[in-house]
């Protein structure tokens, strides 16, 4: 019997990577050979239950490339991820929406990832439609607690991210990632 993400709570490893390379670019044609950029060449880390860990590496090292691979939003050349055990490039289309509730990325350009055609109200709302809460008045209450906890007032409920200032965006993106209450944060320049 295979386990699935909400019973796999018990093990130990959150995270485990293994051989994750990640190339960019493209092969010629008729040629065997790649001709492209490596950002990532055999990573493996393994992360804990409760542990924190930090990546440092210079511009173009491949970190952000890393972040979004462990959030499943890009695919690794060759290796393989696992979330408490389970290979998430496998994950069926509800195991994928359990994964993507208990793994949240904060992105270093909060402007890049924000819709700038939502309010705050909007965006925030979305990820506690995303988990079935569909009482907006108690929507409206979490959001402004969830505002409250990253220092925003709830006179930014009505603006658009344009509105606000790179600070507030930056804000936004964490109220966002914190709505589903996620077991795992990853942090692009945190």
């Amino acid at each position: 019997m295979s386990k699935d993400l909400s019973s796999a709570n018990s093990d130990k490893n959150l995270f485990e990577v293994k051989g994750v390379t990640r190339e960019f670019g493209r092969a010629r044609f008729l040629s065997k050979k790649r001709y492209g950029t490596k950002a990532l060449d055999g990573v493996n880390l393994q992360v804990q239950l409760n542990e924190s860990l930090g990546l440092v590496g210079e511009s173009g090292s491949g970190k952000t490339t890393l972040g979004r691979i462990l959030v499943n939003l890009d695919q690794p050349t060759s290796g393989q991820v696992n979330f408490r055990g389970l290979n998430i490039s496998e994950l069926s289309g509800v195991e994928k929406k359990k994964f993507h509730h208990q793994v949240q990325m904060i992105f270093q350009n909060p402007f890049a990832s924000l819709n700038p055609y939502r309010s705050v109200l909007d965006i925030l709302e979305s990820g506690f439609k995303s988990l079935g809460d569909t009482n907006r008045k108690e929507m409206r209450e979490k959001i402004i607690e969830l505002l409250d906890k990253v220092g925003m007032h709830r006179d930014s409920l009505d603006r658009s991210p344009h509105q606000c200032s790179g600070g507030q965006r930056q804000r936004i993106v964490i109220a966002r990632a914190l709505s589903v209450s996620p077991k795992v944060l990853i942090a692009d320049e945190p």
